[in-house]
């Protein structure tokens, strides 16, 4: 068994770019061996799934109406590492996607300038530059990347000890 405090515990260590280095990671420190292609292999059966599996149980965070609000007033991108398929999928079901002029998923970088390398961002810069920049994310490498590229970065977290990680990260 693996808990949601393990989760975020790996997470907060930094360096695990997307959900499989995560579950990746997580099996090892459980003494539990699986070819890291097994796991891509299984976690995309489960959570893809051709658009059938368990991306469909996310929740939107953002308010669409703040969204729509920002896109009119600035240039809104994205940058995940999760592949372009699934970035879009998830757009589109939540009627987001008008509101992004610029979205740079793991598909778009080589696998050694995967998220959090600051490619991607110079990637968006490059597309959409309009004088200055600003990053909001949910993980420390999201925070560090900000800072490597130098642009200001907000951390959002959903616990006080998330918060306190991610201002750390700042400093």
């Amino acid at each position: 068994d693996i808990s949601q405090e393990d989760i975020q515990n790996a997470k907060n260590l930094g360096g695990l770019n997307n959900d499989w280095d995560l579950t990746y990671h997580l099996l090892k420190n459980a003494g539990i061996w699986v070819p890291y292609d097994d796991i891509v292999e299984k976690f995309q059966q489960l959570y893809w799934n051709n658009g059938n599996g368990c991306i469909n149980d996310e929740s939107l965070i953002a308010d669409p109406k703040l969204l729509k609000m920002l896109s009119e007033r600035y240039i809104l991108a994205v940058f995940t590492g999760r592949p372009r398929v699934e970035a879009e999928f998830t757009l589109k079901k939540f009627d987001i996607l008008k509101y992004f002029s610029k979205i740079v998923t793991m598909d778009d970088l080589p696998p050694e300038r995967q998220k959090p390398d600051t490619l991607g961002l110079e990637m968006i810069k490059q597309a959409v530059y309009a004088g200055k920049m600003l990053y909001v994310g949910d993980t420390v490498d999201d925070v560090r990347c900000a800072k490597e590229f130098r642009i200001t970065g907000f951390g959002v977290a959903e616990t006080r000890e998330q918060a306190d990680l991610l201002m750390t990260n700042l400093s």
